[in-house]
């Protein structure tokens, strides 16, 4: 899953490390390789990714409703 790193190392560069979070830049291969990556280690641990993304999307809209923020706090 090295892509996920390639996607962090980008982000944090093109934000100056924080200091400009609005300048934040992914490049949309980067992110579709990612998104491969992921997809095949819901096949190969047999989970179905659509479930997964949609049980994640409840458990932020329930926590943006409950405390107006996505994070858990933790």
């Amino acid at each position: 899953m090295s892509e996920l790193g390639e996607i962090a190392k980008d982000a944090t560069k093109t934000a100056e490390y924080g200091e400009k979070p609005g300048q934040l830049e992914v490049k949309q291969d980067e992110i579709g390789d990612l998104l491969f990556s992921l997809f095949m280690v819901c096949g190969s641990l047999d989970v179905d990714a659509q479930e997964a993304f949609d049980e994640a999307m409840r458990k932020y809209e329930e926590r943006v409703e409950n405390t107006g923020e996505p994070g858990s706090g933790s």
